[in-house]
């Protein structure tokens, strides 16, 4: 699903209602997103995919906590990606890859701290597939 601007309709609008089974369970939500026009990311960055761990009962909260999260941090949604319910043990055998990043057994410990996290996967303004400016 795009996201235009001003749209206040969701994924989570679209489908059955999703609850998560247990509190051990985090919704981990992937939007595709663009830096807003002003941001210290705008011309530097084309858009990034932002993997949202969070802690909530249901789909749609959790999406609606990823928009209002990754807008709080100066980027528009663009897409919403897919979405699925992880738990530590998803990542109780997850190593570290070539590129490095997060260690996904912490990203997942402070998610339920701090009920949400967010990793920003981001490519170059000048990527062949960046958006026409």
């Amino acid at each position: 699903m795009t996201f235009s601007p001003g749209q206040s309709v969701s994924y989570s609008d679209g489908v059955d209602p999703v609850h998560r089974s247990s509190p051990d369970e985090l919704f981990l939500v992937t939007i595709e997103v663009r830096p807003v026009s002003g941001s210290a990311e705008a011309g530097l960055v084309g858009g990034a995919f932002v993997n949202c761990w969070v802690d909530a009962d249901d789909l749609r909260a959790a999406e609606r906590r990823a928009v209002a999260g990754i807008r709080e941090q100066g980027w528009r949604p663009h897409r919403f990606e897919e979405w699925k319910l992880v738990t530590r043990a998803t990542y109780a055998d997850w190593s570290p890859q070539g590129g490095g990043g997060p260690d996904l057994r912490e990203v997942v410990d402070q998610a339920f701290v701090d009920g949400d996290v967010f990793v920003f996967n981001t490519w170059p303004a000048d990527a062949p597939d960046a958006p026409d400016k």
